[in-house]
């Protein structure tokens, strides 16, 4: 079920309350509700309360146990996700549903809904549904599910602003009114973790990892309505990149403006200054660069700026109140100070140390590869790897690179056959189950590896998401016990003690055994 709504609210139907609910409908829609309001009955009416035995049952349904009442396409679906207690509740001929709409305002952000009179419920009262009407518009009926089709909102609603609440009849006496809001309800998902790759181990060579790979941040400023830029303004990132031997491989780019003069012109000024520093940029390097760009008026440092100061009133302002004022010449040159200072372009890059100017030579990158293995240099083999990995996702060197570079299947090289094993089922080179093969492979190669166990947990885990039938719960158990033990993040065993219990919820929900969810 992809959605079904949260119960928000219920009371019990007092006398004052159900006549409260008529005459509110009665007044609102009087011209389209029946006058005997279709022969509903007030329980408080009867000297033993008809309804005692819905209260108590309705009391008594576990938590997983949701009425629901869901809109598609404007038809009214009522929705129950237990068949037992389904039948219990609506036994008799006379017991059934009724729907109530109610204008989404009604129930707003900012209304407390247990302080609502009763002289304040609103909206129109469809006619009910009894219990063999509902068996014959009953869409679903298994074990986890009951969906009964009631109805259609009329036409002169607007779908969109509108809440479906639900009164629950027994024996054609209103025995309950439970209101909703239309929340998407989905199964949990599962915490990402991903599969544990093997990095670079700096004691191989602890230099090494400071020499690959770094992020700069530069701030570039600009003057008044312009975006070209100086050149003393970006001698640092140019001192950085031809100093240090290093390609850019992505870049963010934040351009700013600051806050006076129309909007229009500005977000203009905004492109152009981040598209000047993109420009310069990619006359550093022949490769292409990965960039993100984005821009906006600098309104955050704006109010920073002028907090504690003589203009500090222009944060009581709003922001076209602020461009207005600032159209006087006076009051922009005072301000210049300020404003001068939030016009520039905040620049982040990712750099990549260059081996050398054939660093996109499939041949070359494969010579670097294959000699860091005969040498044994795992931590260079390791950053090679991960190098031509990513150059084969950028399309800079062909797929089939991946299959040249030739790995010894040793525990010393572990870390690599691991890498390469998540990296093909990654590029979809290799399905789950020959995925799970090849870990198997590894445990036998590392069998006290704790990555590789974390991973095939892992897999275990999706595995029974697939399929909750899978009769592997205590193995998948005994292996998240055994990984505690081990050398591997708390946090990373914990998310997977979660996905655990996800899991078994959902096979929990499945089998209607509630009572088991909180056990470990």
């Amino acid at each position: 079920m992809s959605q079904i709504t949260f119960l928000l609210h219920w009371k019990a139907v007092s006398k004052s309350f159900v006549y409260a609910l008529l005459l509110s409908i009665s007044t609102i829609v009087q011209a389209q509700t029946p006058p005997d309001f279709y022969q509903l009955k007030n329980p408080d009416t009867c000297e033993i309360n008809p309804c005692t035995t819905y209260l108590q049952l309705y009391e008594n349904l576990p938590v997983e146990v949701r009425y629901g009442v869901d809109i598609e396409d404007r038809a009214i679906y009522f929705v129950f996700p237990n068949r037992a207690y389904y039948h219990q509740i609506f036994t008799n001929d006379d017991d059934g549903i009724a729907i109530n709409i109610v204008a989404k305002e009604h129930y707003g952000c900012e209304s407390n809904e247990d302080d609502i009179s009763s002289t304040e419920l609103a909206g129109y009262l469809l006619p009910p549904m009894f219990k063999n009407d509902m068996a014959k518009n009953l869409m679903v009926d298994e074990p986890g599910l009951i969906k009964v089709k009631y109805g259609q909102i009329p036409f002169e609603f607007n779908a969109e602003n509108v809440e479906c609440n639900l009164l629950v009849v027994k024996k054609k006496f209103m025995c309950g009114y439970h209101s909703f809001s239309h929340l998407n309800y989905d199964d949990w998902l599962l915490l990402k973790t991903g599969l544990y790759r093997d990095s670079l181990i700096s004691s191989f060579n602890p230099s090494l990892r400071h020499k690959l790979k770094k992020t700069l941040r530069f701030t570039v400023p600009f003057e008044k309505n312009q975006s070209t830029i100086k050149h003393q303004d970006i001698q640092p990132i140019y001192d950085s990149l031809t100093l240090g031997r290093y390609n850019i491989t992505a870049a963010r780019v934040k351009a700013y403006s600051s806050v006076e003069g129309p909007t229009d012109k500005n977000r203009a000024l905004q492109e152009s200054r981040a598209k000047s520093i993109l420009d310069a940029l990619q006359t550093f390097q022949n490769s292409p660069i990965a960039y993100r760009v984005t821009g906006s008026e600098n309104w955050s440092e704006f109010a920073r700026d002028i907090k504690n100061t003589r203009f500090s009133y222009l944060k009581k302002l709003s922001k076209n109140e602020v461009k207005v004022a600032l159209r006087d010449e006076k009051l922009s040159n005072a301000l210049e100070p300020i404003l001068k200072t939030q016009r520039k372009a905040v620049v982040e890059m990712r750099l990549e140390y260059r081996i050398d100017e054939n660093e996109n030579d499939a041949k070359v990158l494969r010579q670097y590869f294959d000699q860091s293995i005969r040498q044994k240099q795992l931590a260079e083999a390791m950053y090679l790897q991960e190098l031509i990995y990513s150059k084969i996702k950028g399309q800079l060197v062909p797929d089939e690179l991946i299959d040249q570079l030739e790995i010894p299947e040793s525990a010393f090289f572990g870390p690599l056959l691991n890498n390469k094993t998540i990296f093909e089922y990654e590029h979809g080179l290799v399905e789950e189950g020959e995925l799970m093969r090849r870990f198997k492979r590894l445990e036998s190669l590392m069998p006290n590896n704790p990555k590789i166990k974390f991973n095939i947990t892992t897999l275990n885990l999706q595995q029974w998401t697939h399929d909750i039938e899978l009769n592997n719960r205590e193995k998948i158990r005994w292996q998240i016990e055994a990984l505690e033990k081990m050398d591997i993040s708390d946090k990373l065993v914990e998310r997977l003690w979660i996905n655990y219990y996800i899991v078994q919820t959902k096979y929990l929900d499945k089998a209607l055994r509630y009572d088991k969810k909180m056990r470990r």
